[in-house]
């Protein structure tokens, strides 16, 4: 069965699916969902709070922006004949997929979790691909897939760093 079997068709442009979350969806959690975030280095005693909602607005972001590399190289002819780049977007399919029944359930510790359990393939994924690409194809739209990747991971990885889970 092809992967994508489970999605549902595509919504009109200005209608949200129903298990897709909105800004409005994530921000009716209680002010009481608070999460600790480090402001700098230099001021490491002072805590900031910030609403999970937001955090999880914008790895959600960060998550569709992978999801777009995936379907650029799930249907790019240059790779279909390479099982070890075909792993990339099986990879990201996998890590985005993985975070989802937490989402539906607004369970933003298991999410997180699960985010985080996910970090260290995702970061060897872009870095495969950043050194093997050329040998596939040499496109604009390879070098910006693999540029994308990364710079995605980074803001993962920059985004869990500012997550407490404890506090979640």
């Amino acid at each position: 069965m092809p992967e994508d079997s489970n999605l549902t068709p595509s919504p009109t442009p200005n209608s949200p699916t129903p298990d897709s979350p909105t800004p409005d969806t994530l921000s009716s959690l209680p002010d009481s969902s608070l999460i600790s975030s480090q402001e700098s280095p230099a001021n490491n005693s002072e805590q900031v709070s910030a609403p999970v909602p937001e955090i999880i607005h914008k790895i959600e972001g960060v998550l569709a922006h992978l999801w777009m590399i995936r379907t650029f190289l799930k249907h790019a002819d240059d790779i279909q004949d390479s099982d070890e780049m075909l792993e990339i977007p099986r990879l990201l399919y996998d890590s985005i997929r993985a975070v989802e029944p937490a989402r539906l359930r607004k369970d933003w510790r298991e999410y997180i979790h699960r985010l985080k359990g996910k970090i260290g393939k995702l970061k060897k994924g872009s870095i495969y691909f950043a050194k093997e690409f050329q040998n596939y194809s040499v496109h604009t739209n390879f070098e910006q897939a693999s540029l994308s990747f990364s710079a995605a991971v980074k803001s993962l990885e920059d985004l869990l760093k500012e997550i407490s889970i404890d506090l979640l």
